[in-house]
């Protein structure tokens, strides 16, 4: 590999690892972490955002991802070095775009708005949730400024995780599915037939259900050498390192299902995460390519 961009690839790896720290907080604070510890560990998190994002926008501080650029566009790099050379660079150009002060400050309240949204869920009180969720919205309208948009300040935003869409794009295929779906459920709900789902629920024990789900998460491939499921308000998935997989999901005593659902989708997210080739740790290729990529593994 080319000597500049195994440099470049010790300096994202750095990053990559302290940016898996930054993930292991934030999968603490929602499955282990002690109620009274919420502004703490938002400082944690905004703290570390702030050396993360400084360590990102110093990569080219000797001008080696700039003259990497160069060569990419002269067509001197390999494949694999193409793709690490122009992901990096893609993101460099955004990060730089952003003050340190405005990264630590939207890490910092949505580090506070995940654990006050789990209150609100479990008291049923949106408002609560509203004053930290307006902060945030205000936060990334902010952002969409700050790194620049032609069309729609979405297209700022959704370019993190679909690559290259757009809101028009995007727009398009949701009101297809808008026109066939409204109908569709008003349809049903008029119909006379009704679904007694009384049927599905018991008495079954969160014990027996947690070996359940292992077991099923085993059936379908997942590691449980290099990942684990705990429990959390909402579901998901962690990738800190192909060896090092998070999943949670959540249990109702009357239903079984509620948790199955949940374990099957993040088994198959987790599935992706330990297939990522180990030995480009750290680099974009061992990163998802988009959240939709992501999204159709596990639900596949």
């Amino acid at each position: 590999m080319n000597k500049k961009v195994e440099k470049l690839k010790e300096r994202i790896v750095e990053i990559s690892h302290l940016a898996s720290i930054s993930g292991l907080l934030s999968w603490d604070q929602e499955v282990m972490m002690p109620r009274k510890a919420i502004d703490a560990r938002a400082a944690s998190a905004a703290h570390l955002a702030g050396i993360i994002h400084k360590k990102f926008i110093g990569i080219d501080s000797d001008g080696v991802l700039t003259d990497l650029k160069k060569q990419l566009d002269k067509g001197k790099l390999n494949d694999k070095e193409r793709a690490i050379v122009a992901e990096t660079w893609k993101e460099f150009e955004r990060e730089i775009k952003l003050p340190e002060s405005f990264v630590r400050e939207l890490a910092e309240i949505t580090s506070k708005a995940q654990s006050v949204w789990a209150e609100a869920r479990e008291k049923n009180n949106f408002l609560l949730f509203l004053p930290y969720l307006s902060e945030i919205v205000k936060l990334k309208r902010k952002e969409a400024k700050l790194v620049g948009y032609k069309n729609h300040p979405y297209d700022a935003l959704i370019d993190v995780y679909e690559p290259g869409m757009t809101t028009d794009e995007v727009a398009k295929i949701l009101n297809d599915l808008k026109d066939f779906l409204v109908p569709f459920i008003k349809k049903i709900s008029l119909s006379k037939q009704k679904i007694n789902s009384k049927i599905l629920e018991g008495n079954f024990p969160i014990e027996k259900q947690i070996k359940f789900n292992k077991f099923i998460a085993e059936k379908i491939g997942f590691d449980f050498e290099t990942g684990r499921i705990d429990e959390s308000v909402h579901p998901f998935t962690m990738g800190l390192h192909p060896y090092d997989t998070r999943l949670t999901t959540r249990y109702k005593k009357n239903n079984i299902f509620y948790s199955i659902g949940s374990t099957v989708h993040e088994a198959g997210h987790v599935l992706y995460e330990q297939g990522l080739p180990i030995e480009y740790f750290g680099t974009p290729l061992a990163q998802s390519i988009s959240l939709w990529l992501h999204d159709s593994q596990s639900r596949f």
